[in-house]
């Protein structure tokens, strides 16, 4: 089974949310990189840092590390899902309010 690697991969706070961007790299010529989007509100922040133990600040790169060993949005989102923490997967840009 082949597994196509992140081109990119960005993890920031926005209005107290946060948003992990991984951007795919487009094998068709005349496509652009796609881009899949998994958001966490503000509640699930508060989780992430109880979780992972980590203050607000250095949650994003522990998030963008832990994230790596899944390689999949989906798969990562399912982690979390089991330990009570949700997102929202999508492959539009999401918008994000405080």
């Amino acid at each position: 089974m082949n597994q196509i690697i992140p081109q990119k991969l960005k993890v920031e706070l926005h209005n107290n949310s946060l948003v992990l961007d991984v951007t795919y790299p487009s094998f068709d010529p005349f496509d652009d990189e796609s881009s899949v989007f998994l958001t966490f509100n503000k509640r699930e922040v508060k989780k992430l840092c109880t979780y992972y133990q980590l203050k607000l600040e250095e949650l994003i790169s522990a998030v963008a590390m832990h994230y790596e060993t899944y390689n999949s949005p989906k798969l990562f989102q399912e982690f979390l899902d089991k330990r009570g923490i949700y997102s929202t997967l999508s492959n539009t840009s999401p918008l994000i309010n405080s």
